[in-house]
C-alpha cells in the first residue's frame, strides 16, 4: 500500500483514531486493527464454573490498492459462571504490528459481563475496556471503548457447535464507531471440559463504511473446570 495512501487517512488523527480507523503512526505509516474475535459460544458457563482460554489471531486491511497484514495478536482471557444465566470474563490481548522497525506497545483489557437470552442459543454481552498504547516507551496514552454485541448459535451439543457473533465497538471519546461480525465454531470430545475454536471475522467503520475493511483469522484453546467440587458422599 502507498505512503500517501495512510497519510490521507492519518489526517486529523492522532493515536486514538490509532484503533478505530486503523493506528497510523511515524513516518513508516504503522498501521494497527482493533480487536474483533470473540472466540466464544452461545452456552453460558455453568456456576461454579471457570475458563481459561488463550488465542492467537491475524489482522489484515483491505482497500482498493489491496490487502496488508497489520498485526498478529496474542491473548489471554479468564471467566466464572455465575448462574445458568450470566457469566463475566476478564480478556487480555496484545497487538503486535506485523510491521517491524517501530517499538509500538499496544495492549487490550476488558471485563465483559454476558447474560443469557435464549439457553444455548443467543446471548448477549457489554465489553467495557480501554487500549493502552506508547511509542518509542515515551509515556503511555488510553482509549476506553464499549461493546455491546449478540452472539447466535447452537451450542447444545457436546462435540461441536457453530456461533455468529456481530457487534458495535465505539469509541466516546473519539466520536469512532465500528462495526464488527465473526463466525466461529468448536471442536472437542467434550466442549463441556475444552474446545478448539476458530474463528473468522471482518471489522468496518460505520463513518466511512466503503472505504476500507479489516479481516481477522484466528484460533482459540479453552479449558474449563469446577471450582466447587461436590462433597464425597457418605
Amino acid at each position: 500500500m502507498k505512503k500517501n495512501n495512510y497519510q490521507s487517512i492519518m489526517t486529523g488523527c492522532k493515536v486514538l483514531g490509532i484503533l478505530a480507523c486503523g493506528l497510523w503512526l511515524l513516518s513508516s505509516c504503522v498501521s494497527i486493527a482493533p480487536v474483533n474475535s470473540s472466540f466464544e459460544s452461545t452456552k453460558i458457563l455453568p456456576k461454579g464454573q471457570i475458563e481459561c482460554m488463550g488465542n492467537y489471531s491475524t489482522y489484515y486491511y483491505n482497500n482498493s490498492d489491496g490487502t496488508e497484514n497489520v498485526n498478529n495478536n496474542f491473548g489471554l482471557r479468564v471467566g466464572y459462571g455465575f448462574n445458568d444465566r450470566f457469566d463475566l470474563k476478564l480478556r487480555y490481548e496484545r497487538l503486535n504490528p506485523a510491521q517491524e522497525g517501530e517499538d509500538i506497545n499496544i495492549n487490550y483489557f476488558a471485563i465483559s459481563p454476558r447474560f443469557s437470552l435464549k439457553k444455548d442459543r443467543i446471548t448477549g454481552a457489554v465489553d467495557l475496556g480501554k487500549y493502552i498504547y506508547s511509542v518509542d516507551n515515551e509515556g503511555s496514552e488510553s482509549s476506553t471503548f464499549i461493546s455491546p454485541r449478540i452472539a447466535f448459535g447452537n451450542s447444545s451439543g457436546k462435540n461441536f457447535d457453530i456461533t455468529l457473533t456481530t457487534k458495535i465497538d465505539i469509541f466516546p471519546d473519539d466520536d469512532e464507531t465500528l462495526w464488527g461480525i465473526n463466525l466461529g465454531c468448536g471442536f472437542s470430545s467434550d466442549l463441556n471440559k475444552w474446545a478448539i475454536r476458530p474463528e473468522i471475522g471482518l471489522m468496518k467503520d460505520l463513518s466511512n463504511f466503503s472505504d476500507y475493511t479489516f479481516f481477522n483469522v484466528g484460533v482459540a484453546l479453552i479449558l474449563k473446570f469446577n471450582a466447587r467440587k461436590s462433597a464425597p458422599k457418605p
